[in-house]
């Protein structure tokens, strides 16, 4: 499954399809950090199993705009990445920061872990097979973030 590379699908929340954000590098890889992705792969997915998905540029996070270990006043302020994933119910991820986290379940978004899956369609495989453990925590050296 290779994601089409557009910039937003329209998605709206709600109804029976489950909409997936996968953070990524290349489109086909999971990311190993939330913050630090180069973009989200967006999947729908609904009961049969059916997905589309396409790529969302991440222009949101402090961590890819490089102010990370800056002094920049918005360097693990999260409402940004929030607020551009709020059409997502669930976000997929290899490692994320404790706020990061906290900031996008209080918004209704669940995260989800992959401590073994690196590849975007096997993680949406594995979502649709109900494979993956839920909140499985921040990420070692992150949790303050």
């Amino acid at each position: 499954m290779s994601p089409e590379p557009v910039a937003d699908a329209g998605f709206t929340r709600g109804g029976k399809v489950t909409r997936i954000a996968i953070a990524s590098d290349d489109g086909e890889n999971i990311a190993r950090h939330f913050g630090r992705c180069r973009m989200f792969v967006i999947c729908e997915v609904d009961e049969s199993g059916y997905r589309r998905c396409a790529v969302r540029a991440n222009n949101f996070t402090s961590h890819h705009k490089g102010e990370c270990g800056t002094s920049s006043p918005t360097h693990h302020h999260h409402s940004a990445i929030v607020q551009a994933l709020l059409d997502c119910n669930v976000v997929i991820s290899r490692g994320m920061g404790y706020r990061a986290m906290l900031d996008l379940q209080q918004a209704g978004i669940k995260p989800l872990f992959i401590t073994r899956e690196t590849n975007v369609a096997g993680a949406v495989e594995d979502y649709i097979a109900g494979r993956l453990s839920a909140d499985a925590g921040a990420c070692p050296g992150h949790s303050e973030e």
